[in-house]
């Protein structure tokens, strides 16, 4: 499992967008919104260059093929819309980065839910934690995540995860 927070306790992340409603100031308001969403978005890639895809790297390194299941924990009290945007940006430079791997066996094996998103969790709301021990044990039960292995999982495994 990799378990990203979403940057939330990173305030850069978080464009600040409430201005002045002077209709004099109108334009020079959405100019300010703009940039402060185009900097809030430069300081999402940066999070999660830092702190989801160097873990990647590091994963790949010291084990080639692994596979690797992101999962987004959502703070309560995010908005929906901002949750989507963190969790495709995500997405979009963990599929990205994955092409830089292609063809070196270095490859990981990024596990996404069937909708090819980023499974998400809420703690305090009990909200994805079935999906993720469901997919966990799919996993596990499957053998195609880790076909190069040659060794099934073990039955008990499979059972204490299901607990």
């Amino acid at each position: 499992l990799l378990v990203w927070d979403l940057a939330c306790h990173n305030p850069h992340t978080q464009p600040v967008t409430d201005y002045d409603s002077d209709e004099e100031d109108e334009y020079a308001n959405e100019y300010a919104r703009e940039q402060a969403i185009a900097e809030a978005d430069r300081a999402l890639h940066e999070d999660i260059l830092n702190r989801v895809l160097a873990w990647v790297d590091r994963i790949a390194r010291r084990a080639p093929r692994s596979a690797i299941l992101p999962v987004a924990c959502i703070p309560d009290g995010m908005p929906e819309n901002d949750v989507q945007r963190r969790c495709s940006k995500m997405f979009e430079m963990l599929e990205n980065h994955m092409k830089w791997y292609e063809g070196n066996g270095l490859m990981p094996n990024i596990i996404l839910d069937d909708s090819r998103n980023v499974l998400c969790v809420n703690f305090s709301q009990d909200f994805g934690i079935k999906q993720i021990q469901e997919t966990i044990v799919a996993i596990a039960d499957s053998g195609t995540v880790f076909e190069h292995i040659d060794t099934p999982v073990p039955p008990g495994t499979v059972e204490a995860l299901q607990y």
